[in-house]
């Protein structure tokens, strides 16, 4: 390896590592294995109070990158581990790789070479899904076309894996502390409404991990249902200080709020009927004047917009449904 010189780095690769022991090496492996020159690109490695030997590994890829910038810290949680990397990140462009993904070798080049050719401010790479036991699941959703460019507002998006910000339109922008499951989906929301110039491509890059079981129970607690409210009442604020009275935005921001409601139906209100936490929604909704996105619902949720009885009603009575029909199949 070579030192890195005092020209502007192209890249800042932001990793957030909490006990992350079982796949760490994958992935800081995976993110030195690459066909950039060493002065083009920093590993960010964030240890957010790591208990396990996750230090040790950082230590020992430390011994060959030279361009891994190592931080330690309490543990804050995921986003002020993000914040704490893209405080001190000095490429053009930003991105991030969690602890237990890992990202295809000899990949970076062609994806700089790709946005530095289309002059873009957001990249979204091509991912795979994978569960935790290397199992291939599927291919990873697909954002727009190739060599097809959009201003953010009519580009498709994806949360947080495998994105790259050019950093000069982050606008100081972080990842809401307060906020656990859909952090990622706000803070890249926000971004993207400040780019211009957003594409995709197939260039094979990102390798996620899925782990169903962890995402539904952290989905359905009392912190995330929460935090999803606090995501709502943070875009709107966000929109009507940037975009107030934009037809576009309009759009683009209810694309956004109905992923947040559908995740609070899905995982907080539905699982047990929960009465107090559909009248906070619907409180929040009004108070924004959000009600109008029940609407679009209302086919999947019929009552939706009514009394909390007439919905767990009808939504008791569709499971009920379900479990007789299959009690006569199996019959």
């Amino acid at each position: 390896y070579k030192k890195p010189n005092c020209k502007i780095l192209k890249l800042s690769i932001i990793i957030p590592v909490y006990d992350a022991e079982k796949f760490l090496y994958k992935c800081l492996e995976s993110v030195c294995k690459q066909d950039l020159v060493i002065s083009d690109y920093e590993i960010i490695v964030i240890n957010d109070g790591s208990t396990d030997h996750s230090e040790q590994i950082i230590a020992d890829f430390q011994k060959i990158a030279e361009n891994m910038v190592y931080t330690k810290q309490e543990n804050k949680g995921v986003s002020a581990a993000r914040n704490a990397g893209l405080a001190i990140a000095k490429g053009e462009f930003v991105t991030f790789v969690d602890a237990d993904d890992y990202i295809n070798p000899l990949s970076l080049k062609k994806i700089l070479n790709y946005i530095n050719s289309y002059d873009l401010d957001v990249f979204y790479g091509h991912m795979e899904i994978f569960d935790e036991y290397g199992g291939h699941l599927q291919k990873g959703q697909k954002v727009g076309e190739c060599k097809c460019v959009k201003k953010g507002f009519f580009h498709q998006r994806r949360t947080y894996p495998g994105i790259f910000y050019k950093k000069d339109i982050l606008r100081n922008l972080n990842f809401h502390t307060q906020i656990n499951f859909g952090e990622d989906t706000l803070f890249n929301a926000k971004v993207q409404s400040f780019a211009q110039r957003v594409s995709s491509c197939d260039i094979p890059y990102y390798n996620y991990i899925f782990r169903a079981n962890s995402l539904s129970k952290q989905g359905s607690s009392e912190k995330s249902f929460h935090g999803l409210l606090i995501a709502i009442n943070d875009l709107r604020s966000f929109q009507n200080e940037n975009f107030y009275r934009n037809v576009d935005a309009k759009i683009y921001f209810d694309q956004i709020y109905k992923i947040f409601v559908a995740r609070i139906f899905e995982l907080g209100i539905l699982p047990t009927f929960n009465r107090r936490k559909y009248l906070k929604l619907i409180k929040l909704l009004k108070s924004e004047n959000l009600i109008y996105l029940l609407q679009d619902f209302k086919t999947k949720y019929p009552f939706i917009a009514h009394s909390f009885f007439a919905f767990a009603t009808y939504q008791k009575y569709l499971l009920f449904k379900t479990k007789i029909h299959k009690l006569i199949y199996r019959g």
